[in-house]
């Protein structure tokens, strides 16, 4: 009886193993298939769209003519001139299409550059001024150099201290994290100035973004590039004393916001957002956005759908433009969906040869994860797998709309090329603007369009 229990007994264990394996291949096999179904069902999706009337809306010759209107506007900061030539270009864009449209303005702090330069005896190093601008007084500073170092304790009076920094660990922006801090300590130590290297892979420096609340520094603080980086650490290492000047005056600037409507506004909001504001000429960190922006403008206006579209300015000053539209937008109970459109979504990679940058995301509710995973997986170079926004990971003004308590979803992503001067034209994929547009209308048209 024992030897036949144990037989038994292992035949029961052959058989339940058999029986998980043969379950977990089961549901291996019915959730490939599904997402099959589901890759199909999305490129028939956007085929449509590519084969129907509206193919031009979405053709790169268009949507490459935009990105060089961008551009060719030159520096985008806020309030600036090729700032405020964005809102009249898109302003008139939007009229042509039948929309409503109005401005929203707000003052921005600003200054003008004269310049900023970091002498090490016989070389010398482009920097520029991290806002809120603290420039130096009369001739400049002249000053050893000394590398912060939190950990040791070193007497850093009167010296011109250098922060060497990943640009990514502080997700672009001086209120993340402790960065903040550790600028304040240092210039808490008694340092002269601040001169901090930026690497992202671009070469040039980087600018942080700065909320308009922030206080003046206490000492001037400047950005350098990578490529100056060995420059600097040779004058770390050798001691030099190197000379620091800024000059530059502070200004108040009208930035504005785009608000453009059409359709019966009986219905609930379709919103599209976008910012068009950012420190440099930003065309693939910003371009690409307006440009994808726009082309969902244009085939939103043959449809008899309530929409929104906001192009915001303010985005490097804390997301300024944004608090304003919150302010005079539908409330969140009569939008349908906000639909923002962030950084990065055509930058190239370092070198650009190397196609699109891998690090793009787009954020939804859960429950619409397999449906936005079909839409956007034929994207030039990949997207990342769809997160939902439940988990918190948002950025930009993607963050503001959905703590506000709209239902949203956006895609952002990042770039050696962020907030970077050589951001240009050269640095930016029309195909992959293109098909973050179409895949954006064809994720509008599975949720609101009946045909």
């Amino acid at each position: 009886m024992k030897v036949i229990a144990g037989l038994n007994s292992t035949s029961h264990k052959k058989s339940t193993k058999f029986r998980i394996i043969t379950s977990v291949i089961c549901v291996f096999v019915v959730v490939s298939m599904g997402l099959a179904g589901l890759a199909y069902w999305g490129e028939l999706r956007i085929q449509s769209l590519e084969n129907s009337r509206h193919a031009s809306v979405f053709s790169n010759q268009r949507l490459a003519d935009d990105l060089a209107k961008f551009d060719s506007l030159g520096i985008h900061r806020s309030g600036t001139p090729g700032d405020v030539a964005t809102t009249q270009w898109l302003e008139q864009e939007f009229k042509e299409l039948g929309y409503q449209v109005r401005r929203e303005s707000f003052p921005v702090s600003s200054w003008q550059i004269d310049e900023a330069l970091l002498t090490l005896g016989n070389k010398t190093v482009n920097v520029f001024p991290q806002y809120p601008v603290k420039p130096t007084a009369g001739q400049g500073i002249t000053a050893e150099l000394r590398l912060w170092n939190a950990e040791n304790k070193q007497d850093y009076s009167g010296k011109i201290v250098v922060l060497d920094t990943d640009f990514w660990d502080h997700r672009a922006d001086l209120a993340s994290g402790d960065f903040y801090q550790r600028i304040l300590a240092v210039s808490n130590s008694g340092a002269a100035a601040i001169v901090i290297i930026t690497r992202a892979g671009c070469g040039r420096y980087q600018a942080f973004n700065a909320p308009l609340a922030l206080p003046d520094w206490k000492v001037p603080v400047v950005l350098a590039g990578e490529n100056d980086a060995a420059t600097l650490l040779q004058g770390l290492a050798q001691k030099h004393s190197v000379s620091l000047r800024v000059s530059a005056k502070p200004q108040t600037l009208d930035a504005f916001n785009l608000v453009a409507e059409i359709g019966p506004s009986s219905e609930p909001a379709i919103v599209v957002s976008t910012p068009q504001s950012g420190w440099f000429t930003t065309t693939s960190e910003r371009g690409s956005g307006v440009a994808a922006f726009l082309a969902l403008a244009r085939w939103a206006a043959t449809q008899n759908k309530h929409y929104i579209f906001y192009s915001n300015s303010g985005h490097e000053r804390g997301n300024a433009g944004a608090h304003v539209t919150m302010k005079s937008a539908p409330k969140p109970d009569q939008v349908a969906l906000w639909l923002h459109i962030g950084a990065n979504a055509g930058a190239l990679g370092v070198p650009p040869s190397e196609g699109v940058v891998k690090t793009r995301f787009v954020m939804t509710n859960w429950w619409q994860l397999p449906k936005t995973w079909a839409l956007f997986r034929r994207h030039t170079g990949g997207l990342a797998w769809p997160l939902p926004l439940e988990l918190g990971v948002t950025a930009g003004e993607l963050t503001e709309y959905h703590n506000a308590g709209y239902a949203a979803i956006g895609s952002f992503g990042a770039s050696p090329w962020h907030h970077c001067p050589n951001d240009r034209l050269e640095q930016t994929s029309v195909a992959a603007t293109r098909e973050l547009a179409l895949s954006y209308a064809a994720l509008l048209a599975e949720l609101f369009l009946a045909n």
